[in-house]
This record gives C-alpha cells, sequence and structure tokens, in this order.
C-alpha cells in the first residue's frame, strides 16, 4: 500500500482527556506509513464564516487564516477524521467554525457545478465523546459528518462513538470505545 495522508481535525480542549485517547488508538492503528496531518481547532485562529458570498463566485473563501493549511491539507488527503466531543448535540464552537468555513466546498458543488469540489476521494472517520448515553447527540453529529463529508468527496466509513464519559462506568465503556477505534484505523482505508 503507497503512502496515505490522513486530514484530521482536533476538536476538544483536553488533548489527554476521551476525545484524545479515543484519537490516539485510532491514530496509532492505522497502517505503517501513514502520515496524520493534525490540526487542533482550539489552538487555531479561524474566524467565523461570515456568509459574504465570495466563495459563490471563485469557489475559495475570501478569508485569509489558519483556515488556508486545512485547504491545503483536504486537497491531499486520502483520509479525513474528525475527533470532537459533542457540546449541546454540535461541534464545540472552535470546530464549528472550521466546517462552516468548509462552505466553499459547498459553492464550488452547487454554486458553480464542479464536481467533484474537491478532486481526490477520501475515506472519513467521525471519532466522538460525549458525557451522556442519550443516542440522539451521536446521531446528530454523526448526521452533520455525512452531509459534510459528502461534499468533500469523502465517505463517512467508520463512527466511534465513545457514550457515556460522564457516567460511573465510564472506564467499561471507554475499553469498548478505544477498541472500536483501534478497528476503525487498523480498516480505514480498507472500507472504500
Amino acid at each position: 500500500m503507497s503512502e496515505k495522508l490522513v486530514l484530521a481535525l482536533f476538536g476538544s480542549p483536553r488533548k489527554s482527556g476521551p476525545t484524545g485517547r479515543l484519537f490516539d488508538a485510532f491514530i496509532e492503528a492505522l497502517p505503517g506509513g501513514t502520515q496524520v496531518r493534525m490540526f487542533d481547532a482550539f489552538s487555531m485562529k479561524i474566524a467565523p464564516c461570515n456568509g459574504c458570498g465570495g466563495c459563490e463566485k471563485t469557489g475559495n473563501c475570501v478569508l485569509r487564516d489558519d483556515m488556508d493549511e486545512v485547504y491545503e491539507a483536504m486537497e491531499a488527503a486520502d483520509g479525513f477524521v474528525i475527533a470532537t466531543p459533542a457540546y449541546n448535540l454540535s461541534f464545540p464552537a472552535p470546530l464549528k467554525a472550521v466546517v462552516d468555513r468548509m462552505q466553499c466546498y459547498w459553492s464550488r458543488r452547487f454554486s458553480l457545478g464542479m464536481r467533484p469540489p474537491v478532486e481526490k476521494p477520501k475515506v472519513g472517520a467521525l471519532l466522538l465523546a460525549a458525557g451522556s448515553v442519550e443516542k440522539s447527540g451521536a446521531d446528530v453529529l454523526q448526521r452533520q459528518t455525512r452531509m459534510l463529508m459528502s461534499v468533500l468527496h469523502c465517505r463517512l466509513t467508520a463512527c466511534v462513538p465513545f457514550m457515556g464519559t460522564d457516567q460511573a462506568d465510564a472506564a467499561q465503556r471507554e475499553k469498548a470505545a478505544l477498541l472500536a477505534a483501534k478497528q476503525a484505523g487498523h480498516t480505514f482505508f480498507t472500507s472504500r
């Protein structure tokens, strides 16, 4: 297998928390030689989308900030991973800003008719940590991620939820989630 590049968006303020442990298990299980380009949403300078409509004319965002590096990685990547906690049934605000700035790819596809809006096809994964055991939070984030990835010429092939991080049996739940994350990482590029 030739060397692969994975674009990873990390959306937790705590690198060693449940999201970080899920992410580490997934990344460690990727095939040898896989390069991972990780972007930490909480440490990046990303302005929110302001709905200016500039991308509807050019297919590119008119704002210049750290998002430029994400766009570059998106074009080159073979895989796309989002690792995030659930905040009120959605992404944390810094990661949501990154997601919203992917609007330029939507504009490429639907305003400018570029099909696909990203040349290189990708496989995708969602790694999700949530304090609640309520499944609806995971469902909402999975649906949002699937829609986002569909515009990025990316097929969501793995969703690993670690539900109940705030529960008394969290350690047992984590064992199962980490095992699932390792399996997803191991089979990531074979799940096309």
